[in-house]
């Protein structure tokens, strides 16, 4: 097992853990397409694209395209989305809409676009000079830096290092899996803690946490770590949970970042590699295209810093008009998560045995008041074993076996 320190406040998740309060989650499920081949079209630069059958509004699902304009994804089953899609594209730098048509039929579908020959080199973003603490969050945002969690947390010393550090910004290549989460499912499948505080709308989320090792053992398990707001959104039928972290699955063996608005579909950051045991810093907010904050905002805007390595901001649209939500759905804040997921128990593809893991959490609300789980509401939420079985519950209250900390505001299990 590897153990990991970080400073307060910290939750501890551990495969096959108890937790304090047993919590159903939304999470949308199909059978999915990830291990199909990855189509390719030409879109406007970043992006963000409603793909469906043509002629047909559902199913449907996200596709983004990178800096280049090559959107990717893995081609959806045919039994239930056809062979021949629309991608409606919005592009972010001025709204404008348009539509490609992609035949599933055709081998050049499947071949990487020529434009893909003047890929862009990894760029650098040079470290901001002075004290970083005084920068306002519009002056950080129009400079193209994300804006800083509270000073106290852990998360503050990554973003810290993130700003006033030169690092590499990769040409990454976003490859949507679009039937992942499209149709709505009731599991207790999620493992971590909750904030919610009556009154109050998260607009901003941060985490700092490590990548685990995975234990392979030849069966098919998947887990991701995440943090986001929104999941808890009774107002919205669990609809529009803006969310962002690393997958690692087994059988084989992977590791990947990825962003998503659910239930658009999850987002795979190829080209931002993650390993075990890098330390990620991850923020998110609604926003516009363009990055800027806003609860009711269209968008959604995430960044991941994997330090040493890489660094990533993505903008990704809402699912505004998805047929899986109710006709008035939209982002409430009225939560904010730091979880690690199994795929729903029945499903072949359980919870990954990954030893010990740490994350840490902290928000901000509208109103530019800071929130952790030592100030807030919380709820624990119970977690699986890798098969996907409920393990027994903890009693409810602070001290869950003995193993929360009051005082660091941690928790500490073994898988």
């Amino acid at each position: 097992m590897r153990s990991f320190l970080l400073s307060v406040p910290i939750i501890c998740l551990t495969a096959g853990s108890t937790y304090a309060q047993t919590a159903t989650r939304a999470r949308q499920a199909s059978s999915s397409s990830i291990n199909n081949p990855i189509a390719f079209a030409l879109a406007p630069p970043k992006a963000s694209c409603q793909a469906h059958p043509t002629g047909q509004s559902v199913p449907s699902g996200q596709v983004v395209a990178d800096d280049l304009g090559v959107a990717r994804f893995h081609a959806p089953p045919a039994a239930t989305w056809g062979s021949h899609l629309t991608l409606d594209c919005i592009a972010p730098a001025d709204g404008a809409t348009s539509s490609v048509d992609v035949d599933l039929t055709q081998d050049l579908s499947f071949q990487i676009p020529a434009i893909e020959a003047t890929k862009p080199v990894p760029t650098i973003k040079h470290g901001l000079p002075g004290d970083v603490s005084q920068y306002s969050r519009q002056q950080l945002t129009t400079m193209g830096y994300p804006p800083a969690p509270p000073t106290n947390s852990a998360s503050f010393s990554l973003w810290k290092q993130l700003v006033t550090s030169d690092v590499t910004v990769p040409h990454v290549e976003p490859v949507a899996v679009m039937d992942s989460f499209n149709i709505t499912k009731t599991w207790t499948n999620w493992g971590g803690g909750e904030l919610e505080q009556p009154g109050v709308t998260y607009e901003y989320v941060w985490s700092a946490f490590y990548v685990p090792t995975i234990t392979d053992i030849d069966i098919n398990t998947y887990t991701s770590m995440w943090v986001g707001m929104g999941g808890d959104n009774d107002y919205s039928g669990n609809c529009f949970l803006l969310q962002a972290g690393v997958e690692l699955d087994d059988d084989p063996v992977v590791y990947n970042a990825w962003i998503e608005y659910a239930p658009n579909g999850q987002i795979t950051l190829s080209g931002a590699p993650v390993s075990p045991g890098d330390q990620m810093f991850v923020e998110c907010w609604p926003s516009d295209s363009g990055g800027t904050a806003g609860v009711y905002s269209l968008y959604g805007t995430c960044w991941l810093y994997d330090p040493g390595k890489w660094l990533q901001e993505e903008t990704i649209y809402g699912p505004w008009g998805n047929t899986d939500c109710p006709s008035n759905s939209m982002f409430s804040g009225r939560t904010a998560e730091f979880i690690i997921e199994a795929k729903p128990p029945g499903w072949p593809d359980s919870l990954t045995d990954y030893g010990s893991a740490w994350m840490t959490g902290a928000a901000q609300d509208t109103a530019g008041n800071d929130h952790d789980f030592g100030t807030d509401n919380y709820n624990i939420i119970e977690t699986y074993d890798r098969f996907g079985e409920q393990e027994q519950s903890a009693s409810v209250g602070y001290d869950v076996y003995g193993n929360f900390d009051q005082t660091n505001w941690s928790f500490v299990y073994t898988f």
